[in-house]
């Protein structure tokens, strides 16, 4: 018996070269295509970002894009807000509220306090 375990010993396969826990991930860009991957890397390591609605982007894309006005930002957090699931109804009317006290030059300091967890903005 113990000569049977020794062989299965010796030809047990032992793998060599690179071994980890790491992810791989992988980001496609869904404006020219480019795909970027590497092990434990994310969006931003590659200058691409991604929305909130699930889009993955090279950030040269955007520079090209308007600038987001507060207009725009007030639209984008009052959908989040309106999509969200709320418990009470009273608690989504104080989002709201809350939104419609705040001034444009407070405006980006509050979305990005309370809404841009999702990634970037859809503005």
């Amino acid at each position: 018996m113990k000569d049977v375990k020794q062989n299965k010993l010796n030809y047990m396969k032992i793998r060599s070269g690179f071994v980890s826990n790491s992810s791989s991930s992988s980001f496609v860009c869904n404006v020219c295509g480019t795909v970027e991957s590497g092990m434990d890397m994310s969006a931003s390591d590659f200058d691409m970002e991604t929305c909130c609605n699930g889009h993955t982007f090279c950030l040269d894309h955007a520079n090209d894009l308007p600038e987001t006005t507060p207009q725009m930002l007030r639209d984008s957090i009052t959908k989040q807000i309106n999509g969200c699931n709320w418990t009470e109804v009273k608690r989504k009317t104080e989002k709201l509220k809350e939104l419609s006290e705040i001034t444009d030059d407070e405006l980006d300091d509050f979305y990005q306090d309370n809404y841009s967890d999702d990634g970037v903005s859809e503005c």
